[in-house]
């Protein structure tokens, strides 16, 4: 089968970057391609799949999730999600590929008019019934009865999943009034965590995730459908880097191994890191970071060991000043030694992208 950039449109030129992938997440049997586009850059797969759906069988992210694991989730994974609250009651919200209803859910009670998309009709059904929010299954019905109603259209982690994502953002757009907002989240393929696991990056998902587009991409998407980039950004997703270190370590992702080194992603995004850097110069720039803030922690330690001297409080200090004292030399060795880092934008996991209809008739 010949190939056919989903952004560009160019055929033939392609490299190979990652050959038959394992379903390293659901362990099924499916093995797929992914190539760059020599035309314009875009990792994708080819050939493209004719039918997805048969990935997706006992998907847990479709799943109805306990109110621990939503309280959890809205704690650790939050920043991905459009934020609603700049908006007033009767805004009109379609969530497009909206999953298990989380986002819904959590922005429900806001006087919100919301909808959500779901082309699963069992799972439309179950989450319609559920949540008490209309939830549609039928595009068509869809488009023809909300054409040029909605203020806002978000796709979570959705555009990787289509192997047409032209026809996405034309729908949104033939959804949304002049001026609306369309909302867009995908992985980042060029982020510090897809070069540094490969083939088992968690948010590579084969075969599930089909395409990965960058911002010049997503640029060139909205320009053909109407939309202006209003703003873009990367945003924090812990599961990026914890969930690719059970599928090094095991082979498989595996939940129990995930859940114990969660708290690592966490940190990880909390330290960030540097765009445009080489992975040598990514790991020494946290280096760093984590040295800073050791040093830190060094000399708030000396200022309560001080005021407790100043006190008459001398052995509050004793032996852990010697400690604190060799770690600063320690610390401040490694600091001299390491050439300091250009600073730059922080390139993270995940990026998001909001997208603004011009202001003219919807198409």
């Amino acid at each position: 089968m010949s190939f056919r950039c989903l952004v560009c449109h160019a055929g033939g030129g392609t490299d190979l970057v990652y050959g038959a992938c394992p379903d390293y997440y659901l362990g099924t049997a499916f093995r797929v391609d992914y190539v760059r586009c020599r035309a314009c850059g875009l990792l994708q797969q080819s050939p493209l799949p004719e039918d997805v759906s048969p990935f997706y069988g006992a998907y847990p992210v479709h799943e109805a999730k306990s109110k621990l694991y939503a309280m959890l989730r809205w704690l650790v994974m939050s920043p991905i999600y459009y934020d609603a609250g700049k908006h007033r009651a009767g805004t009109a919200l379609l969530d497009y590929g909206c999953g298990d209803g989380g986002y819904l859910e959590a922005v429900d009670g806001r006087g919100f008019r919301l909808l959500g998309y779901e082309p699963e009709a069992g799972q439309a059904a179950r989450l319609s019934e559920r949540l008490r929010i209309p939830v549609h299954a039928d595009l068509e019905s869809l488009l023809a009865s909300h054409s040029g109603t909605l203020d806002v259209v978000t796709l979570h982690m959705v555009l990787e999943h289509l192997t047409d994502p032209d026809a996405a953002l034309a729908n949104a757009r033939h959804l949304l009034r002049p001026g609306g907002t369309l909302y867009v989240v995908v992985p980042h393929a060029d982020s510090f965590e897809a070069r540094l696991f490969g083939r088992k990056w968690h948010n590579l998902d084969p075969p599930r995730h089909i395409s990965f587009p960058l911002l010049e991409h997503v640029r060139r998407l909205a320009e053909r459908h109407g939309y202006t980039l209003a703003r873009h950004g990367p945003v924090p997703f812990p599961n990026g880097f914890a969930a690719s270190l059970p599928v090094v370590l095991s082979g498989r992702f595996r939940f129990p191994l995930f859940a114990l080194v969660l708290p690592l992603g966490v940190v990880d995004f909390l330290l960030g890191h540097d765009a445009g850097l080489s992975l040598k110069n990514t790991i020494q720039a946290r280096v760093l970071k984590v040295q800073r803030l050791i040093l830190r922690m060094v000399a708030s330690q000396f200022v309560i060991c001080a005021a407790y001297l100043v006190h008459g409080v001398p052995d509050k200090c004793g032996e852990t000043n010697k400690i604190l004292t060799t770690g600063v030399g320690i610390g401040l060795g490694h600091l001299w030694r390491m050439r300091p880092l250009e600073s730059r934008p922080v390139r993270r996991d995940v990026v998001g992208l909001n997208l603004k209809t011009k202001s003219s008739s919807h198409q």
